[in-house]
Protein backbone atom coordinates (compact mmCIF):
# COMPACT_ATOMS: atom_id res chain seq x y z
CA UNK A 1 0.00 0.00 0.00
CA UNK A 2 2.81 2.35 0.95
CA UNK A 3 4.67 1.55 -2.29
CA UNK A 4 1.50 2.23 -4.28
CA UNK A 5 1.09 5.66 -2.63
CA UNK A 6 4.75 6.49 -3.36
CA UNK A 7 4.31 5.50 -7.00
CA UNK A 8 1.15 7.61 -7.29
CA UNK A 9 2.97 10.56 -5.75
CA UNK A 10 5.88 10.20 -8.17
CA UNK A 11 3.55 9.97 -11.18
CA UNK A 12 1.66 13.07 -10.02
CA UNK A 13 4.90 15.06 -9.77
CA UNK A 14 5.98 13.81 -13.20
CA UNK A 15 2.66 14.84 -14.78
CA UNK A 16 2.87 18.32 -13.21
CA UNK A 17 6.44 18.71 -14.49
CA UNK A 18 5.42 17.69 -18.02
CA UNK A 19 2.44 20.05 -18.04
CA UNK A 20 4.60 22.98 -16.95
CA UNK A 21 7.28 22.12 -19.51
CA UNK A 22 4.71 21.80 -22.31
CA UNK A 23 3.08 25.09 -21.36
CA UNK A 24 6.43 26.89 -21.36
CA UNK A 25 7.35 25.42 -24.75
CA UNK A 26 3.99 26.40 -26.19
CA UNK A 27 4.00 29.96 -24.85
CA UNK A 28 3.45 32.27 -27.84
CA UNK A 29 6.22 34.73 -28.65
CA UNK A 30 5.60 38.47 -28.84
CA UNK A 31 4.19 40.03 -32.01
CA UNK A 32 6.00 43.32 -31.48
CA UNK A 33 9.00 44.56 -29.50
CA UNK A 34 8.57 47.92 -27.82
CA UNK A 35 11.19 50.38 -26.57
CA UNK A 36 12.87 49.04 -23.46
CA UNK A 37 12.72 45.42 -24.61
CA UNK A 38 15.63 43.23 -23.57
CA UNK A 39 16.12 39.46 -23.78
CA UNK A 40 19.14 37.36 -22.84
CA UNK A 41 20.24 34.23 -24.64
CA UNK A 42 19.10 31.08 -22.84
CA UNK A 43 21.52 28.19 -23.35
CA UNK A 44 18.76 25.70 -22.55
CA UNK A 45 16.50 26.97 -25.37
CA UNK A 46 17.85 24.62 -28.03
CA UNK A 47 19.18 25.63 -31.44
CA UNK A 48 16.70 28.52 -31.81
CA UNK A 49 15.25 30.81 -29.16
CA UNK A 50 12.21 32.67 -30.56
CA UNK A 51 11.58 36.25 -29.44
CA UNK A 52 9.19 37.69 -32.04
CA UNK A 53 6.58 36.04 -34.26
CA UNK A 54 4.83 37.12 -37.44
CA UNK A 55 0.98 37.23 -37.35
CA UNK A 56 0.67 33.82 -39.04
CA UNK A 57 3.17 32.00 -36.83
CA UNK A 58 5.14 30.83 -39.87
CA UNK A 59 8.18 33.04 -39.28
CA UNK A 60 9.98 33.81 -36.04
CA UNK A 61 12.87 36.11 -35.06
CA UNK A 62 15.31 35.27 -32.31
CA UNK A 63 18.66 33.81 -31.28
CA UNK A 64 20.08 31.13 -33.59
CA UNK A 65 22.95 28.86 -32.61
CA UNK A 66 25.28 28.61 -35.60
CA UNK A 67 27.55 25.92 -34.21
CA UNK A 68 28.71 24.71 -30.83
CA UNK A 69 30.27 28.06 -29.96
CA UNK A 70 28.68 30.89 -32.02
CA UNK A 71 25.36 32.72 -31.94
CA UNK A 72 23.48 34.98 -34.36
CA UNK A 73 20.15 36.76 -34.76
CA UNK A 74 17.91 35.21 -37.40
CA UNK A 75 14.44 35.06 -38.92
CA UNK A 76 13.43 31.40 -39.20
CA UNK A 77 10.87 29.79 -41.51
CA UNK A 78 9.40 27.48 -38.86
CA UNK A 79 7.83 24.76 -41.07
CA UNK A 80 11.23 24.05 -42.66
CA UNK A 81 13.37 25.22 -39.72
CA UNK A 82 15.46 27.22 -42.23
CA UNK A 83 16.97 30.67 -41.53
CA UNK A 84 15.74 33.18 -44.13
CA UNK A 85 17.65 36.16 -42.74
CA UNK A 86 20.63 36.55 -40.42
CA UNK A 87 22.26 39.60 -38.87
CA UNK A 88 25.80 38.17 -39.33
CA UNK A 89 27.72 40.50 -36.98
CA UNK A 90 31.29 41.46 -37.81
CA UNK A 91 32.46 39.71 -34.66
CA UNK A 92 30.72 36.42 -33.90
CA UNK A 93 28.77 36.25 -30.67
CA UNK A 94 29.92 33.53 -28.33
CA UNK A 95 27.42 30.96 -27.12
CA UNK A 96 28.34 31.73 -23.53
CA UNK A 97 25.06 32.91 -22.08
CA UNK A 98 26.18 36.55 -21.89
CA UNK A 99 24.66 37.63 -25.23
CA UNK A 100 21.48 39.69 -25.26
CA UNK A 101 19.19 41.63 -27.59
CA UNK A 102 17.79 45.04 -26.68
CA UNK A 103 15.62 47.64 -28.38
CA UNK A 104 15.57 51.32 -27.50
CA UNK A 105 14.88 52.83 -30.91
CA UNK A 106 17.60 50.66 -32.45
CA UNK A 107 18.07 46.90 -32.29
CA UNK A 108 21.30 46.05 -30.46
CA UNK A 109 22.89 42.62 -30.37
CA UNK A 110 25.41 42.74 -27.55
CA UNK A 111 27.64 40.64 -25.36
CA UNK A 112 28.39 41.60 -21.78
CA UNK A 113 32.09 40.97 -22.37
CA UNK A 114 32.54 42.33 -25.92
CA UNK A 115 29.95 45.11 -26.07
CA UNK A 116 27.77 45.80 -29.12
CA UNK A 117 28.32 43.23 -31.89
CA UNK A 118 25.62 44.37 -34.33
CA UNK A 119 23.07 47.17 -34.48
CA UNK A 120 20.60 48.76 -36.87
CA UNK A 121 21.27 52.31 -38.11
CA UNK A 122 17.75 53.39 -37.18
CA UNK A 123 17.76 54.99 -33.71
CA UNK A 124 14.30 56.54 -33.38
CA UNK A 125 12.04 53.51 -33.80
CA UNK A 126 9.00 52.89 -31.63
CA UNK A 127 8.60 49.16 -32.18
CA UNK A 128 9.89 46.12 -34.05
CA UNK A 129 7.50 43.92 -36.03
CA UNK A 130 7.87 40.81 -38.19
CA UNK A 131 5.62 40.70 -41.25
CA UNK A 132 4.17 37.52 -42.75
CA UNK A 133 6.58 38.03 -45.68
CA UNK A 134 9.49 37.43 -43.22
CA UNK A 135 10.43 41.13 -43.37
CA UNK A 136 11.69 42.38 -39.99
CA UNK A 137 10.91 46.09 -39.59
CA UNK A 138 11.62 48.95 -37.19
CA UNK A 139 8.78 51.43 -37.44
CA UNK A 140 7.95 54.91 -36.22
CA UNK A 141 4.39 54.75 -35.01
CA UNK A 142 3.68 58.44 -34.34
CA UNK A 143 1.46 59.85 -37.09
CA UNK A 144 1.64 57.90 -40.37
CA UNK A 145 3.59 54.68 -39.81
CA UNK A 146 7.12 55.12 -41.13
CA UNK A 147 9.47 52.19 -41.78
CA UNK A 148 12.90 53.26 -40.53
CA UNK A 149 14.73 49.99 -41.16
CA UNK A 150 13.86 46.60 -42.64
CA UNK A 151 15.71 43.33 -43.09
CA UNK A 152 14.66 43.17 -46.76
CA UNK A 153 17.19 45.95 -47.38
CA UNK A 154 19.98 43.92 -45.77
CA UNK A 155 19.34 40.35 -46.96
CA UNK A 156 21.41 37.22 -46.48
CA UNK A 157 19.85 33.84 -47.39
CA UNK A 158 16.22 34.70 -47.95
CA UNK A 159 12.94 33.06 -48.87
CA UNK A 160 10.85 35.49 -50.87
CA UNK A 161 7.08 35.37 -50.75
CA UNK A 162 4.65 37.44 -52.84
CA UNK A 163 7.01 40.28 -53.72
CA UNK A 164 5.67 42.70 -56.31
CA UNK A 165 8.98 44.30 -57.27
CA UNK A 166 12.62 43.37 -57.53
CA UNK A 167 15.10 44.55 -54.95
CA UNK A 168 18.80 44.16 -55.68
CA UNK A 169 20.87 45.06 -52.64
CA UNK A 170 24.48 44.10 -52.07
CA UNK A 171 24.93 40.38 -52.63
CA UNK A 172 21.32 39.23 -52.75
CA UNK A 173 18.41 39.46 -55.17
CA UNK A 174 14.75 39.67 -54.27
CA UNK A 175 12.57 37.94 -56.80
CA UNK A 176 8.85 37.94 -57.60
CA UNK A 177 8.85 34.69 -59.54
CA UNK A 178 9.02 31.12 -58.25
CA UNK A 179 10.26 29.64 -61.55
CA UNK A 180 13.57 31.09 -62.74
CA UNK A 181 16.38 29.06 -64.28
CA UNK A 182 19.63 28.61 -62.41
CA UNK A 183 22.53 30.59 -63.83
CA UNK A 184 25.71 28.85 -62.70
CA UNK A 185 28.24 31.03 -60.95
CA UNK A 186 25.58 33.46 -59.84
CA UNK A 187 22.71 31.95 -57.92
CA UNK A 188 22.09 28.60 -56.31
CA UNK A 189 18.37 27.91 -55.97
CA UNK A 190 17.44 25.68 -53.08
CA UNK A 191 14.25 23.78 -52.44
CA UNK A 192 10.86 25.36 -53.07
CA UNK A 193 8.65 25.78 -50.04
CA UNK A 194 5.00 26.10 -51.08
CA UNK A 195 5.71 28.38 -54.03
CA UNK A 196 8.56 30.23 -52.35
CA UNK A 197 12.11 30.16 -53.66
CA UNK A 198 15.20 29.87 -51.51
CA UNK A 199 17.92 32.03 -53.05
CA UNK A 200 21.54 31.70 -51.99
CA UNK A 201 25.07 32.87 -52.68
CA UNK A 202 25.25 35.81 -55.04
CA UNK A 203 28.88 36.10 -56.18
CA UNK A 204 30.70 38.95 -54.46
CA UNK A 205 30.80 42.31 -56.30
CA UNK A 206 28.22 41.11 -58.83
CA UNK A 207 24.45 41.50 -58.74
CA UNK A 208 21.78 39.81 -60.80
CA UNK A 209 18.57 41.45 -61.96
CA UNK A 210 15.65 39.31 -63.09
CA UNK A 211 12.85 41.07 -64.92
CA UNK A 212 10.38 40.02 -67.64
CA UNK A 213 12.21 36.77 -68.40
CA UNK A 214 15.65 38.36 -68.69
CA UNK A 215 18.76 38.17 -66.54
CA UNK A 216 21.00 41.23 -66.73
CA UNK A 217 24.48 41.49 -65.24
CA UNK A 218 24.70 44.75 -63.35
CA UNK A 219 27.90 46.77 -63.67
CA UNK A 220 30.62 45.89 -61.19
CA UNK A 221 31.78 48.56 -58.78
CA UNK A 222 34.13 50.98 -60.53
CA UNK A 223 33.11 49.90 -64.04
CA UNK A 224 31.33 51.97 -66.68
CA UNK A 225 29.43 51.05 -69.80
CA UNK A 226 26.24 49.27 -70.80
CA UNK A 227 24.65 46.18 -69.34
CA UNK A 228 25.14 42.72 -70.79
CA UNK A 229 21.70 41.07 -70.97
CA UNK A 230 21.17 37.35 -71.32
CA UNK A 231 18.01 35.33 -71.76
CA UNK A 232 17.13 32.86 -69.01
Amino acid sequence: MEKKQSLCGFLSLLIIHLVIKTSAAGTPTLQQLNRGFRASFDQSAGSFQPLLSDPTGIFSFGFLQINSSNLDLAVIHLPSNQPVWRAIPGRPAQRSGSAFLSFNGSLLFSDQNSGVLWSTPATAGDRVVLLNSSNLQIIKAAGPIDVLWQSFDFPSDTIINNLTKLRSMGRQTFLNSSAVSKKKGWVEFGERLKGQVLIRNIVERKRQKVNCGEVSDEIEEGETGGQDKKKV
